[in-house]
């Protein structure tokens, strides 16, 4: 080997190995830019727009990849060619409905936490003087019914979903909407599959699969809820999230692995687009447990570089993502006796099959 070439070899490594650094940092900034509003003051948000040139589009074509990428290996495990794919089609299961017992346990020490810290149900949703006792009633009310009948709790997730528009506005409540909406749903639904109580008071839903529609109900919820953050934090009000990298210019790290042209508003850009993109994928069920792995070390890596305020308003997706992770694909390929092999019939026109 000449000299030449082990300079062109060293090289390359070297690129593949800042490449590789460039996408774990990007994770972890991308998540922990989520929910820029519980690290800023947005009372003086600046008004800035993107300028589409080489970067933003090379930003549109990463994520369009991704998205192929995610289309061919979904594909890919749907069709069980491999002892690999049989893995990731199948659901992974704890004991006695371990999962929600996990996601309910994560809510309530979330509320817990946010008695303890004066906030109601989030680090940025700080209620007003005169319904402060309000919102400590329907904290600790949500905690002790959770114990009893996650169905109740689930009711009173739904109600809180509506109730925070009317308190902090659309601005802000659009912000939570859809992952408290989307809880709520699911416990009500999971609730007389795990609670005894819960069968007794709603004994006209025995007997229906209410464990997928609570799964399908989840899904939703963070999918679009991961699509409203990057919308309307960054590609549609980008400047919220210029004025987080502003003040905390580590978390750009494509500047700091050698790439100075890549300013902070295309980052916002950047991160926007895959925040979306993710959530999409969540929402149409596409590569359900691999999205779900992804954004889980996303989220436990940025609990670790942003600190206990990350953690608090994170659990319970960490508990709605531990489900996504152990029931897997949204539906199963099925087996053609004509030929042997397996054909995808997810295309199916089932709406319910389709959807969960």
């Amino acid at each position: 080997m000449c000299f030449g070439e082990v300079a062109v070899s060293t090289a390359n490594r070297h690129m593949l190995k800042k490449a590789m650094i460039a996408i774990g940092l990007f994770l972890v900034s991308f998540a922990t830019t989520a929910h820029v509003r519980w690290f800023v003051d947005a009372s003086e948000i600046p008004q800035v727009q993107f300028e589409y040139d080489f970067i933003t589009y090379l930003t549109i074509f990463g994520a369009i990849s991704y998205c192929i990428f995610i289309f061919w290996l979904n594909r890919l495990v749907t069709l069980e060619r491999s002892n690999f794919a049989k893995s990731l089609n199948r659901p992974w299961l704890l004991p006695a409905n371990g999962g929600w017992y996990v996601l309910i346990a994560l809510l309530s020490i979330t509320l817990i936490l946010c008695l303890l810290l004066g906030e109601f149900l989030a680090p940025n949703l700080l209620l007003p003087y005169n319904l402060t006792m309000l919102g400590l009633v329907l904290q600790a009310a949500v905690i002790v019914i959770l114990a009893v009948s996650p169905a109740l709790a689930g009711v009173g997730l739904v109600f809180v979903s509506f109730l925070i528009f009317s308190i902090f506005g659309v601005n802000l409540a659009i912000d939570y909407f859809f992952e408290f909406l989307g809880v709520g749903i699911a416990l009500i639904l999971i609730g007389p599959v795990i609670s005894n109580f819960d069968r007794k008071i709603l004994p006209k839903l025995t007997g229906i699969d209410l464990e997928r529609y609570a799964f399908l109900s989840l899904r939703l919820g963070l999918g679009f809820q991961l699509m409203v953050l990057g919308i309307h934090n960054k590609l549609y009000e980008p400047g919220i999230s210029l004025l987080f990298l502003e003040q905390h210019s580590h978390f750009n790290f494509m500047q700091l692995v050698g790439f100075k042209s890549f300013s902070h508003l295309d980052f916002v850009f950047a991160a926007g687009l895959f925040e979306f993109t993710f959530g999409l994928l969540v929402a149409m069920g596409l590569g359900t447990r691999l999205v779900a792995l992804t954004l889980a070390l996303v989220f436990t890596l940025t609990t670790i570089v942003a600190g206990v305020e990350e953690l608090v308003g994170h659990m319970p997706i960490f508990g709605v993502l531990l489900i996504l992770i152990l029931k897997g694909p949204a539906h199963s390929a099925r087996k053609s006796k004509s030929n042997g092999h397996v054909k995808d019939r997810t295309l199916v026109p089932n709406l319910s099959r389709r959807l969960v």
